[in-house]
């Protein structure tokens, strides 16, 4: 039983896209760089199990969005770095069951993000790289079900990410390279489901970790590349449930690296060269 294909850059021809079609279990699609059509993603849509498609670094449109939306099995979609604009997403929001929808590197802006409200079931979503402003937060902010949202590489600054407190059940969140500091922190703060989050690249320095001290959830913490010093690892320290924490990059010390350690031995992490001795046991080397 063929339950996933993978087309592996290759060119989809009709004969091809026929052979699909006579699989009505199947259950993923990988068209990753190959040359589907928007009018063979209305054929696509068809299919009664489909539940998984990654359209990713192809020439997909509005158009082929527009004939996807027919489906009602796909439940997992990624179209990053296509040539869909703002259009498509009023197209997506007919699709209700979708529960990750992958955007990245699109030409994807702030208003028709209000669209993705209409999808009653998304819990992720991937906007990393699109041109996305504080405008589209607030936009963001009526989608209550999302559980992980990456924001990586976009326009977004400390005073939009009020509106994130009213995802009240965020759990992961990426925001690296993005023009946010420590003002920025304490509307994170106020979002105590928090698991994880990347803040590499950014403008937060050892004041903006103190805020975060209150996400008691929080087990996954990336500062690498900002202004970290031993003052910052100060805040960490009595913060249990953190149990990896990126600090390559910053200007954190041995010393520093040991008081966090010695506070909470089980933490795992990628700490500054020279900081940890060259000769202890790597946790991710399985000797």
């Amino acid at each position: 039983m063929v339950v996933k294909v993978a087309f592996n850059g290759s060119l989809v021809s009709d004969e091809k896209l026929s052979a699909i079609m006579c699989f009505p279990t199947l259950k993923a699609l990988d068209f990753h760089k190959s040359g589907i059509t928007d009018a063979q993603l209305a054929e696509i849509s068809k299919l009664p199990s489909l539940e998984e498609l990654i359209l990713n670094d192809t020439g997909t449109g509005d158009e082929g969005i527009r004939r996807l939306a027919a489906s009602r099995s796909i439940r997992i979609l990624l179209v990053e770095r296509t040539k869909i604009s703002d259009a498509a997403l009023a197209h997506l929001s007919s699709m209700w069951q979708l529960e990750r929808l992958d955007l990245e590197g699109d030409g994807i802006g702030d208003e028709p993000l209000g669209h993705l409200a209409d999808l009653p079931n998304l819990t992720s979503l991937d906007l990393d790289r699109c041109a996305i402003s504080d405008a589209g937060l607030t936009q963001l902010a009526g989608i209550s079900t999302l559980t992980h949202l990456r924001l990586s590489h976009t326009r977004i600054t400390d005073e939009g990410l009020a509106a994130l407190e009213r995802l009240k059940s965020l759990e992961y969140l990426t925001l690296e390279h993005c023009a946010i500091s420590d003002a920025g922190m304490a509307h994170l703060a106020e979002i105590p489901t928090l698991t994880g989050l990347i803040l590499s690249g950014t403008r937060v320095t050892d004041n903006g970790l103190a805020p975060l001290r209150s996400l008691k959830s929080l087990d996954f913490l990336a500062v690498d590349g900002c202004a970290i010093s031993d003052a910052g690892v100060t805040h960490l320290c009595d913060m249990n449930s953190l149990q990896i924490v990126a600090l390559t990059g910053t200007s954190v010390t041995s010393a520093g690296v040991a008081s966090l350690r010695s506070m909470n031995p089980k933490l795992e992490g990628d700490w500054p060269e020279g900081t940890v001795p060259d000769d202890e046991d790597d946790p991710d080397d399985p000797e």
